[in-house]
């Protein structure tokens, strides 16, 4: 049996559906149930979704950011997992990774994406054509997130057995780190090519334990047909 990475993302907050900057949210209280924008009543919906499409799926290890819309995206996907539901019974098993949180986009924090295209040009034009030459105002610079990134995912990964499944909960910029880290890709070409839509799931597999990764899927969201995204 391959050894299995699932990275999913969180589910939609009003911060998404508004199209709100939420980064690390670190002018919030650190408290992991207050820490960043909850879930809306869409993005629980997408949970459960994505909860029952990976139901019959054997999580040997789960791990999660501790923003609240991954860490309770986690918990709803477990809740209707058959295998975490059977052995934890209310628990929240999953393991905890502030490095896993999305990049620390500091004053851009709680701007909108049009507010920040108009205040911003220059810093807005050399994101998303040189990102590995972009630092965030007063947060990470691009490179930062991605060793941050690459250190967990390594960290995650290690002494893990070929035939075991992982979920990974985190964010959108963090998956597109992941898949750049894992496969050695290049980030101005790769990191705004690479997304991922609220609660879909990627997989990313090792046929055994000597061989290169191999991407089973991408961005998976046929789960949640028909729900808004």
């Amino acid at each position: 049996m391959p050894r299995r990475l699932y990275l999913v993302r969180h589910g939609e907050t009003e911060a998404n559906r508004l199209k709100i900057i939420q980064g690390q949210n670190k002018r919030q209280s650190s408290n992991l149930n207050t820490h960043g924008d909850p879930l809306n009543s869409n993005g629980v919906k997408q949970a459960v979704c994505l909860g029952k499409a990976l139901a019959n799926i054997n999580f040997r290890f789960t791990y999660t950011s501790p923003a609240a819309r991954a860490f309770d995206t986690a918990k709803i996907v477990l809740f209707h997992n058959y295998y975490w539901y059977e052995t934890f019974v209310g628990k929240i098993p999953s393991k905890v990774e502030d490095g896993l949180l999305e990049v620390d986009q500091g004053l851009f924090e709680g701007m909108r994406a049009d507010e920040i295209t108009a205040q911003y040009p220059a810093f807005y034009e050399l994101y998303h054509t040189e990102p590995s030459q972009f630092a965030f105002p007063q947060g990470e610079s691009m490179i930062e997130f991605k060793e941050r990134i690459g250190q967990t995912i390594d960290q995650i990964l290690q002494n893990k057995f070929s035939e075991e499944n992982i979920l990974v909960a985190s964010h959108g910029g963090a998956i597109a780190m992941a898949f750049i880290h894992i496969f050695g890709l290049d980030m101005n070409r790769m990191y705004h090519a690479i997304r991922h839509h609220n609660c879909a799931y990627s997989i990313i597999e090792w046929p055994s334990p000597n061989s290169s990764p191999r991407i089973e899927c991408l961005n998976n969201t046929s789960h949640i047909y028909g729900i808004y995204l």
